[in-house]
């Protein structure tokens, strides 16, 4: 678990990381993350703050996918979203040679735009404790958790479908399961 405060100044809404040591400011890492703007990725700065150095992520306007699912109930196109949001992130991070394993998909650490339901996630530049595969399994617990079971029960087949794929390693975040479709 990251040590994690929310932080709020005039204009904007931050989530602040420490970090447990302080950063080598030229590895690339750093360098991607917090020169912004990365499609998918929350845009960041690091901060020095009393000797100890932190992440700021931008978080303004923004709501934890936790958060936003804690009362409500996700239906396939929510679960579709989800994934083609992960899909975008995956290659975008693949295409500034960024380590998947850094990006923090667990949903307590995954923002939605809740106007535009467009995901962001948090790239830490300390390596996660799970694999990129061992917290997809984490999401789509939670997914399986929070989603409408009410909803026809072919919807529900296909999204135990995926999660099977997701437990024997088979799911490959690059399709971000478009094939998945509302039953006719």
């Amino acid at each position: 678990m990251l040590n994690t405060e929310y932080i709020r100044s005039l204009n904007a809404n931050y989530e602040r990381l420490l970090l447990e040591r302080k950063p080598e400011e030229k590895k690339y890492q750093y360098c991607m993350i917090s020169r912004g703007g990365i499609k998918g990725l929350l845009s960041c700065s690091l901060r020095y703050i009393d000797g100890e150095a932190y992440l700021y992520y931008d978080i303004t306007s923004r709501q934890q996918l936790s958060k936003y699912y804690e009362y409500g109930k996700m239906t396939m196109e929510d679960v579709k979203s989800i994934c083609v949001n992960i899909s975008e992130m995956v290659r975008i991070a693949e295409d500034y040679m960024l380590d998947i394993d850094h990006v923090k998909i667990e949903p307590r650490y995954i923002y939605m735009d809740v106007g535009t339901k467009k995901l962001q996630f948090v790239y830490h530049t300390r390596l996660n404790n799970h694999t990129f595969n061992e917290s997809l399994k984490i999401l789509f617990e939670f997914i399986l958790e929070h989603f409408d079971h009410s909803l026809d029960k072919e919807s529900i087949v296909k999204l135990y479908e995926v999660y099977q794929k997701v437990i024997v390693g088979d799911y490959d975040p690059y399709l971000s399961l478009i094939h998945i479709s509302e039953p006719t």
